[in-house]
């Protein structure tokens, strides 16, 4: 298990010393144990294996469309935290994301961590506006070899704020909980500059849904809140 901190986010120090302190709980069965043995019995000290055969997101055509079944938000990314899925066979990276702006204001779903087995212990009950983004891919060490896998659909990267559209899981009996993923693929994120008020795409900037709401807000933040509160009202 690898860990990344937040060299700022004094908040979360506390959680980074216990993370310090957890054994890792990688999964010990499926291809990336597997691959991780084998570099072992060949010397070698890191690999790097393929990811997803490209990233199956739904066609997203329209901010009401997104807004449908997205929440956009804006977000600080923290530390993340990079473990081996449940059945052994990809990485899954989780980034703690401080909300700066509920942007549709709509009520956060509960923590719910404790519910999720696979959730890494150390970030289950964060504080009230935190959410969890996950994505597959990432970089983790499994008994000393560093495995690297591409991340999709978007690397986050730490002290960065970003627009984000989300979707937040489901989790028996169907309540949501706070952790979240970036469903539309890599155009639900968006880099966000603080000094100008304005955001970039971090996907394809042709993709239809990037050029309308290019078009509609010339990459303000301000203008697209006020979209926001038309298309939610």
């Amino acid at each position: 298990m690898h860990i990344h901190t937040n060299r700022r986010d004094n908040r979360l120090l506390l959680i980074m010393a216990t993370l310090m302190t957890l054994p890792a709980a990688e999964s010990q069965t499926g291809r990336i144990p597997a691959l991780a043995k084998q570099a072992t019995q060949d010397g070698k000290t890191e690999i790097t294996i393929p990811g997803l055969l490209g990233y199956d997101a739904p066609i997203v055509l329209s901010l009401a469309q997104a807004l449908h079944s997205y929440t956009p938000l804006l977000v600080r990314v923290g530390q993340h935290q990079t473990t081996v899925t449940e059945d052994g066979n990809l990485l899954r990276t989780w980034y703690v994301a401080r909300v700066l702006n509920n942007l549709t204001g709509a009520t956060l779903p509960p923590d719910g961590f404790d519910v999720l087995q696979h959730v890494p212990t150390a970030f289950q009950h964060l504080e009230s506006d935190i959410v969890l983004v996950k994505t597959i891919g990432g970089t983790t060490v499994i008994n000393g070899i560093t495995v690297n896998m591409p991340e999709e659909p978007f690397a986050l990267t730490a002290e960065q704020q970003y627009l984000v559209f989300v979707q937040f899981d489901d989790t028996p009996p169907s309540h949501k909980t706070r952790v979240a993923q970036l469903g539309m693929g890599a155009e639900a994120v968006y880099i966000y500059n603080e000094s100008t008020g304005h955001f970039r795409p971090a996907g394809d900037a042709r993709h239809p849904f990037v050029v309308d709401l290019l078009r509609r807000t010339s990459g303000q933040l301000s203008v697209f809140r006020a979209l926001v509160f038309r298309n939610t009202q």
